[in-house]
């Protein structure tokens, strides 16, 4: 079990969000959600999760946008990202890491391997991420091009 790690899910469809929530609080992790990037982005600076998982496709402010402006923080730069996404293409996952996600998951993902990301990126510390990131990044572009 987790040591109580703290999740922030940001997604713009509630049956997902339930989905995570139910997940990952089952699992020992205290779970806060918003409904879209901007709610995201303020919960993100107030509470501080330990493990971000984002949609890349919402309204109002994209994954992406959410992303960069969370790595341009020095509150949030340090926070791990898992996108997760209906854009499964190479190059869509080259844009969510050069954005500065950690890991990236499908749509529709299999809740098992969601648990198991979250729980390895809120025990990974700043540089375990920074070099992670860097390595995810090199393979994606060798796959993409």
């Amino acid at each position: 079990m987790p040591d109580n790690s703290r999740v922030l899910v940001i997604d713009d469809d509630e049956p997902v969000r339930l989905l995570c929530r139910l997940d990952l609080s089952y699992e020992g992790f205290d779970v806060l959600e918003a409904r879209d990037g901007v709610e995201g982005l303020e919960k993100a600076t107030e509470q501080h999760p330990d493990v971000i998982v984002l949609d890349r496709m919402m309204p109002v402010m994209d994954g992406l946008t959410v992303l960069r402006e969370l790595g341009r923080n020095p509150q949030t730069s340090t926070i791990p990202v898992l996108m997760v996404t209906a854009r499964a293409l190479p190059s869509d996952r080259l844009e969510s890491w050069i954005a500065g996600a950690a890991a990236h998951l499908d749509k529709p993902f299999v809740i098992q391997d969601l648990t198991d990301t979250v729980r390895r990126l809120s025990q990974m510390g700043p540089a375990e991420l920074r070099a992670h990131r860097a390595d995810m990044l090199t393979r994606v572009r060798e796959l993409a091009s």
